[in-house]
C-alpha cells in the first residue's frame, strides 16, 4: 500500500519502535498488539496477526528459547519458572544472516499474507541456465540466474523493533 512517500517502517504507521528492546514476551506482545490494531483508510480494524519473527543470527540464542520453551526462568535469583506467553503465539523464527552486518539487534514481525510481493523480470519465474564459454578452469561452467524484485505490499502487515539501543 502506498501512502505519500513514507517509509514502510515509520512512526506514523504505528509499526516502528525506535527505542526498542530484545525480543521477549513483553516486546512481542506489544508488536502483536500494534499489528492487530492497525486500521484501513475507512477506520476498520485490519487485524493482521504476526506469523514470522525475522531476526539476525546474533539474536538466535534469545529467540530460540523464547519461541520454543513452555516456561521461562525469571526472578532476581533466576529460579522462578513463569509461563512463556511468547511460545503460545505460534511464531516461526526466520534467521536472516544478512541482518548481522547492519541491524543485528533489530527484529521484524511479519504477517502470513499481504506482506511482500515478488515480481520476476520479464515474467520469467524459473531460473535461466546458460552454459559459459570454456575458460582457464577445466570442465563445464554454468551460469544460473533468476532476476526478480521485491516490494512491500502493506505496511500494516509488518512491524519493526529497533532492538537493543
Amino acid at each position: 500500500m502506498s501512502d505519500t512517500g513514507l517509509a514502510t517502517f515509520h512512526a506514523t504507521h504505528a509499526n516502528y519502535v525506535t527505542s526498542g528492546a530484545a525480543p521477549d514476551a513483553t516486546t512481542l506482545a506489544a508488536g502483536r498488539t500494534a499489528m492487530m490494531t492497525q486500521t484501513d483508510p475507512n477506520g476498520r480494524v485490519v487485524a493482521n496477526p504476526p506469523k514470522y519473527l525475522i531476526h539476525s543470527t546474533v539474536l538466535t540464542t534469545t529467540v530460540f528459547p523464547l519461541l520454543n520453551s513452555q516456561n521461562l526462568i525469571t526472578g532476581a535469583d533466576g529460579t522462578i519458572p513463569e509461563r512463556n506467553f511468547a511460545q503460545s503465539l505460534g511464531l516461526e523464527s526466520v534467521e536472516e544472516y544478512r541482518m548481522d552486518s547492519w541491524v543485528s539487534a533489530s527484529w521484524i514481525l511479519a504477517a502470513a499474507r499481504r506482506t511482500v510481493e515478488v515480481a520476476f523480470v520479464g515474467g520469467q519465474s524459473t531460473p535461466r541456465v546458460d552454459r559459459m564459454p570454456p575458460g582457464e578452469i577445466p570442465g563445464i561452467t554454468w551460469q544460473i540466474s533468476i532476476p526478480f524484485g521485491v516490494t512491500p505490499l502493506d505496511y500494516r502487515t509488518l512491524y519493526l523493533n529497533d532492538g537493543v539501543t
